[in-house]
């Protein structure tokens, strides 16, 4: 089945490699820039992109997991790590780490840190929503065929497991079966067959998979294509905002920009006017696709022309 939606944002019809090499330099400038306020601002923009495309469930599962990581770094990393200067609180001495000291370089770090892989996080779901599994295929084979097909079903694994797995749960709840009641341990006996199933009914949908991928002759001679996937207009303005926001964040890297010091002490948030003015730049570039989509969505004529 098709995990996208049938509501069409902008942003689901373009061309998977307009999709792909988008994604990709935000990923490549999320981590080759570590500035606290770029970063909060990459974030900005996946967030919103997500939300343009309208698809709150995955994102709910995704944001859980990725306030989860970000709690985590914020608490651990400062109980550790003893760099910094400004000492925030002091704590008891413990084994083996010494005496705990919370440093705001260290708490700063982290949550920078955070930042980067809450958005790379998010930008998998962006990935998996913008996407279709079928589209990632299409572009693989070309180059690599068996690779192709690997990355094709690897990306449609985890929904399916999901959407089974709810399948299973509901039939279960149907048949009078409580499984959120009783102790933590009854609820964990009560989800054990669950699992059962969810393992027997892969294996059979596996086995269908290869019956059909045999049947219609995979692997025997040159692979014909169902459907053609052509750039238009919106395309190529995407690409090249795409572009322009790679070649933006170089020629800030070759000028040091985007570039935060943490350690010993706290540097300063803006070292100068054109590194504030390029930061603003770069994530306007880099918002130019949820521009787009707006006005897609908005006026009927920007969506003929695009």
């Amino acid at each position: 089945m098709n995990s996208l939606s049938e509501k069409q944002a902008l942003l689901k019809t373009l061309h998977p490699v307009t999709a792909l090499l988008y994604l990709a330099v935000m990923g490549v400038l999320s981590f080759a820039l570590d500035h606290p306020l770029y970063l909060a601002g990459i974030l900005g923009v996946v967030v919103i992109a997500i939300v343009q495309v309208d698809e709150k469930k995955t994102f709910y599962s995704y944001i859980k997991i990725g306030l989860f990581i970000l709690a985590l770094i914020m608490i651990v990393n400062p109980l550790v790590n003893k760099a910094g200067q400004t000492i925030l609180w002091r704590g008891p001495y413990l084994p083996l780490l010494g005496r705990i000291s919370v440093s705001l370089e260290a708490v700063v770090y982290s949550t920078a840190m955070g930042l980067r892989l809450f958005s790379v996080l998010l930008l998998i779901c962006l990935y998996q929503l913008m996407v279709d599994p079928d589209q990632q295929f299409d572009i693989f084979s070309r180059v690599a065929k068996r690779s192709g097909l690997t990355v094709s079903l690897t990306a449609r694994l985890f929904p399916q497991l999901a959407e089974r797995l709810r399948e299973i749960t509901d039939v279960q709840k149907i048949r009078g079966v409580r499984l959120d009641s009783g102790t933590r341990r009854e609820k964990i006996r009560k989800r054990l067959p669950l699992l059962k199933i969810l393992l027997i009914t892969s294996l059979e949908g596996s086995l269908q998979m290869a019956e059909a991928i045999e049947a219609r002759g995979y692997g025997s001679g040159s692979r014909s294509f169902y459907e053609i996937n052509i750039f238009r207009p919106r395309d190529y303005l995407i690409l090249t905002s795409t572009f322009l926001a790679l070649g933006a964040g170089l020629v800030g890297i070759t000028q040091g920009w985007g570039v935060y010091r943490f350690y010993p002490v706290l540097g300063p948030w803006v070292d100068s006017f054109p590194e504030f003015l390029w930061m603003i730049l770069i994530e306007i570039i880099l918002a130019v696709p949820l521009g787009l989509n707006w006005g897609w969505e908005i006026w009927p004529f920007i969506r003929s022309k695009i």
